[in-house]
């Protein structure tokens, strides 16, 4: 299967809502959102077949480039207010 190879090839493991991903970049420059964070880090992330990312919710600004065969993406987003 073309997505195993993928995974063992780029070195990805299992993240925690789903799929597969590994951490490319990460800058120098820490924040403090309630723990300590690099203010901008890149992932390569896979979802294979009909795998899924779990509903989350996301404390940071996130930019998606979409790979081969990604026909759609759904991001469902709900606000406070």
């Amino acid at each position: 299967m073309r997505s195993e190879i993928l995974v063992e090839k780029l070195g990805l493991q299992m993240h925690p809502e789903g799929g597969h991903y590994r951490r490319v970049y990460a800058s120098d420059t820490i924040v403090d959102i309630g723990k300590l964070r690099p203010v901008n880090t890149a992932i390569v992330y896979l979802l294979k077949g009909r795998q899924f990312s779990a509903f989350h919710r996301i404390k940071s600004d996130e930019l998606w480039f979409l790979g081969e065969h990604n026909a759609s993406i759904l991001i469902l987003e709900l606000c406070n207010g």
